[in-house]
């Protein structure tokens, strides 16, 4: 299996390099398969129907993968790790998207050609870690809670041209998530061992981000 998949990243690149004569450019974008990678810093508001609202800010980080239909258009495929610190807990979310990109030629106010927009959707897996756990959970021996569900989202950005050819880019974006699958997980020596499950007790969690990033090929 790694094989195939090594085999295939490797047909990817080689049909990206030989795709356009042209170099990808901030306002110029480059025809075939491209891998963008960055990181930043975000902040959320989590509200359950079983806890009071609470607050995190944190790091996160984000590549993409896009095939980039011509120079103004681009389907992608992303995931985005992020870390927040609220008073309860430590989560860590994944999330895993698909979406769309347009760079406009002109935009308002700016005479950048490299701003661009974005649009996505797909899953997040998210981990709580508990350190004092809220209340309902309190009678099970949980060390953490694993979320699943739908998240929606988009960004605007702005593309840069850089030295020595690079590229790099400045990202604004928000996602919204509805977490309505968990279970309880505690660990049992080395072997994590469910404790509960349920489809109940949703979380919806609101982050905005900001992230800087370069053109990896």
């Amino acid at each position: 299996m790694n094989s195939r998949i090594i085999s295939i990243l490797f047909l990817l690149i080689s049909f990206s390099a030989r795709a356009d004569k042209y170099v990808f450019k901030a306002d110029q974008w480059q025809k075939g398969i491209h891998l963008f990678a960055g990181g930043g810093l975000n902040a959320s508001i989590y509200n359950s129907d079983f806890a009071k609202q609470d607050q995190g800010v944190g790091l996160n980080f984000k590549t993409e993968v896009g095939y980039y239909i011509n120079s103004q258009w681009a389907l992608e495929a992303a995931s985005r790790v992020k870390f927040n610190k609220v008073k309860e807990y430590l989560v860590w979310d994944t999330l895993f998207t698909g979406g769309l990109k347009y760079r406009f030629n002109h935009f308002p106010f700016t005479k950048s050609k490299g701003i661009y927009a974005r649009a996505f959707a797909g899953k997040a897996p998210t981990v709580f870690y508990l350190r004092d756990s809220p209340e309902i959970y309190r009678k099970t021996k949980a060390s953490r809670i694993q979320y699943d569900g739908p998240v929606y989202g988009g960004a605007i950005g702005n593309m840069y041209d850089g030295a020595n050819g690079k590229v790099w880019y400045v990202e604004y974006g928000f996602t919204y998530q509805q977490l309505n699958r968990y279970i309880g997980v505690k660990n049992d020596g080395e072997i994590p061992v469910t404790e509960f499950a349920n489809t109940g007790n949703k979380f919806k969690i609101y982050s905005l981000y900001v992230s800087i990033g370069l053109l990896v090929f």
